[in-house]
């Protein structure tokens, strides 16, 4: 469930039982299974997102469903070892501190404004304060503020096999996915029940497609060699955070080369992740999508790459 199902989903809930308790991991140190930016929204007949789970996260449910939470706001650090006072009962070591948020139906229109901004792809902050949820904010003491309206989007250019596996994997670890193909007939494209959107496009207009921006992560994945080849050279030049291409070895050589001859930066070309995906032996079209999916997480957490 990615931010944007989070709190499209979290309004629902909210609009069925009228309350219900948010809590979100301001902080984190060391091991602790929860980072900040973790969701979770706590209703009598449903449980959305994670604070890290465990033993932890089945405590403050428990406690938010007995009404412990009732009409208060308030920040908690948990410890994750066992001789801490403030133990949390599991032993992973670090830390986190929770905010937690007692949620009234007065509080709807607040989160349709917040589900507004990711449907109408408008830049907000949610901030969060003793004064409780808001939005575009400006307090001292602020506990905790994240940018929201601009999900990480997953670009696939080629909607065969692969595209089609990869789909099926991104939506779990919580970004958009979109595929473009310029064939109108593909059956792997038809069949494709899990990318939020699908068109067919001239690949000769794909720069237009593709916006610029830290959450946007490209695969190009198209169905041969001179595809390829036109897509990766009309994007070459986008500032985004994550372009890949599918090849092997000597084909990548061949399109570099090429490009290259047109004049392509080397520089560019580097940044490019080809062969896509880590190299973990992969065969299948299921394999080589838990390879691209793994890469592009650890770009995205700043983690490093490297390719035997």
């Amino acid at each position: 469930m990615n931010q944007e199902q989070f709190w499209k989903s979290a309004t629902e809930l909210l609009e069925r039982e009228k309350q219900l308790v948010m809590m979100v991991v301001t902080a984190s140190e060391g091991s602790s299974p929860g980072r900040a930016g973790f969701w979770m929204a706590v209703g009598q007949s449903e449980i959305l997102g994670s604070i890290g789970g465990g033993t932890m996260e089945y405590r403050f449910i428990q406690q938010a469903r007995d009404g412990l939470y009732s009409h208060r706001i308030f920040q908690q650090e948990v410890v994750h070892e066992l001789e801490s006072a403030s133990s949390s009962g599991m032993i992973c070591s670090g830390s986190q501190t929770l905010a937690v948020i007692w949620v009234e139906d007065s509080s709807l229109p607040l989160l349709e404004r917040i589900c507004a901004a990711y449907e109408k792809n408008e830049i907000h902050k949610i901030c969060l304060s003793e004064a409780g949820l808001e939005l575009d904010a400006s307090r001292e003491n602020m506990w905790y503020s994240e940018v929201i309206g601009c999900a990480d989007t997953l670009y696939i250019i080629g909607g065969g096999h692969v595209s089609l596996a990869i789909s099926a994997i991104m939506p779990s670890l919580g970004f958009k996915v979109i595929v473009y193909d310029n064939r109108p007939v593909v059956s792997t494209m038809e069949a494709n029940l899990f990318a939020d959107e699908k068109q067919v496009i001239d690949y000769q207009d794909v720069a237009d497609y593709i916006p610029e921006g830290k959450h946007v992560f490209v695969a190009i994945m198209t169905f041969g060699h001179f595809q390829d080849m036109q897509v990766l050279q009309a994007l070459l030049h986008k500032k985004v955070a994550y372009l890949g291409m599918m090849a092997s070895r000597a084909k990548k050589a061949e399109v570099f080369a090429a490009l290259r001859k047109e004049g392509c930066s080397a520089q560019l070309l580097e940044a490019v992740h080809c062969p896509i995906g880590l190299t973990i032996k992969s065969h299948t079209p299921a394999e080589i999508a838990i390879s691209i999916a793994a890469e592009i997480i650890s770009v995205k957490n700043g983690g490093e790459i490297t390719h035997s």
